[in-house]
């Protein structure tokens, strides 16, 4: 095979889970809901905190811009980071998960996924006291879980992706496999599932040109974003007992959107490609 992953034993780059609400937090709520977040995170090691804002610009009589108001803040991100000395460039800092309380929702990501069982352990632990305390004044609106899968062609011809992509997959544009320039491929459906009014799947699919930190030289690289997303519908699981119960049933939900996200990424990628990064 001309790709190899961007890992040696697997292949994704960024894994992200995200719970969104159906409305947003108010400001008492989305401020207790960050505490809790604080604190579940200081405990995890992720002690960096940065507030994320919006600016609101409103322009007054004759076109010109009015006093603008103090910046709202619409997320507190908690992250751990690490120091990665990068060949010409030094010690750079580099963001290896986050967990972001906003608003409309709560957000994890990490850069430093290992395996499922790690990671899913991690999200619960994170998400559920924040969640638990949002789930007394909002409702769910979805669950997402996205993985951003990265191939570094390494062969010697044009960097074509026939062997790095299933050739007969519906979820792919038929004019990606021979195809030397750049390109994208989307693919996106509902489809039934339990527990949920609807599920969407998304698949985008890109070629682009890469270099990693500290080199001039670039290389083609191939992007594959599966995400997986249950959709509620209003008053949906209303009949659970309490907010822990809720709590529970939805990030439960998380390991059959990863099961899927197995089986849609085994559809994506040839069967050599597929035992390349574990995937049997």
């Amino acid at each position: 095979m001309h790709w190899e992953p961007l890992h040696k034993s697997h292949s994704i780059e960024v894994a992200a889970a995200a719970i969104n609400f159906n409305e947003a937090l108010t400001e008492v709520s989305w401020r207790k809901t960050v505490r809790d977040a604080e604190a579940v995170c200081r405990t995890a090691g992720l002690t960096e905190k940065s507030a994320m804002n919006s600016v609101q610009i409103t322009i007054g009589p004759g076109g010109a811009p009015s006093p603008s108001t103090p910046p709202v803040v619409d997320a507190m991100v908690f992250q751990r980071s690490a120091a990665v000395d990068v060949a010409g460039l030094g010690m750079q800092k580099v963001m290896l998960e986050s967990f972001a309380v906003s608003r409309g929702g709560l957000n994890y990501q990490t850069a430093a996924y290992t395996r499922w069982e790690a990671f899913y352990g991690r999200l619960k632990s994170l998400m559920r006291s924040p969640l638990h305390g949002a789930l007394h004044v909002v409702r769910t609106a979805n669950l997402r879980l996205e993985y951003k899968d990265s191939f570094r062609f390494v062969g010697d011809g044009p960097p074509l992706a026939g062997d790095l992509l299933n050739k007969t997959s519906p979820l792919i544009a038929s004019h990606v496999f021979n195809n030397e320039k750049l390109w994208h491929s989307h693919t996106g459906f509902f489809e039934d599932a339990d527990g949920c009014e609807a599920r969407l799947v998304q698949i985008n699919i890109d070629a682009g040109s890469a270099s990693k930190l500290g080199e001039t030289s670039q290389f083609r690289s191939v992007s594959i974003l599966t995400a997986v997303q249950n959709n509620f519908e209003q008053g949906e699981a209303e009949a659970l007992d309490n907010e822990d119960d809720k709590a529970t049933f939805q990030l439960g939900m998380f390991d059959s959107l990863h099961l899927r996200s197995i089986e849609l990424f085994r559809q994506i990628v040839s069967a050599e490609a597929a035992v390349r990064v574990g995937i049997k």
